[in-house]
C-alpha cells in the first residue's frame, strides 16, 4: 500500500498538506452486528458481536438473510450494467449455494 498526499483547503482558505495511510481492509471491518433476539416480551434487535452472532443458527440465518437483502438491492440497483453481470451472477450462485444447503 502507498501513501498518499491530500490537500485540505478549509472556509478560511489555508492549505495543509498531509500524508494519509490507507486503510488496512484486513483490519477495518464491522465488529457488531444486528439481530433479534429472543427475549421474555418476545424478539428485540440488538447489536451483538460478529462471532456470537455466526456461531448461533438463528443468529447466523438473520445475518446471511440481511447480507443477501442487501446484495439482492445491489442488483437492483446496477443489473442494467454489462460490468456487473460476473458480480450479480456470483450473487446468485451464492444465494443457491447457501439455501440449498441449508434446505430453505
Amino acid at each position: 500500500m502507498h501513501r498518499r498526499s491530500i490537500r485540505i483547503r478549509t472556509h478560511t482558505d489555508r492549505v495543509e498538506e498531509k500524508t494519509v495511510e490507507p486503510i488496512d481492509s484486513t483490519y477495518y471491518r464491522s465488529a457488531y452486528v444486528n439481530v433479534a433476539k429472543r427475549s421474555a416480551v418476545g424478539r428485540k434487535a440488538e447489536y451483538v458481536p460478529i462471532t456470537l452472532a455466526m456461531s448461533e443458527e438463528d443468529t447466523r440465518k438473520q445475518v446471511l438473510e440481511n447480507a443477501f437483502m442487501s446484495l439482492r438491492a445491489f442488483e437492483r440497483s446496477y443489473s442494467y450494467l454489462r460490468e456487473m453481470a460476473l458480480v450479480i451472477d456470483a450473487i446468485h450462485k451464492t444465494d443457491e449455494m447457501v439455501h440449498e444447503k441449508k434446505g430453505d
